[in-house]
């Protein structure tokens, strides 16, 4: 597998966790337990670290080859 290849892999599968991880924020929204919002929050926490990670590598804030590890 070549280097493209393998980033293209690793970027589909992140966008495809944050739109789970959107999902379930979606489905946690409409709860006004406090156990929920908290599951919310760490949610949104996560989804947010990917968002940016996928947006320092496009905007070319990290090299290339820092941001995906070689």
């Amino acid at each position: 597998m070549n280097r493209e290849q393998y980033q293209a892999d690793v970027e589909r599968a992140i966008n495809e966790r944050i739109g789970y991880l959107n999902s379930q924020i979606d489905m946690l929204s409409f709860s006004s337990k406090y156990r929920d919002r908290v599951k919310r929050d760490n949610i949104k926490e996560e989804r947010n670290g990917l968002t940016e990670f996928i947006g320092l590598v496009h905007n070319q804030n990290l090299s290339q080859s820092e941001a995906w590890g070689y």
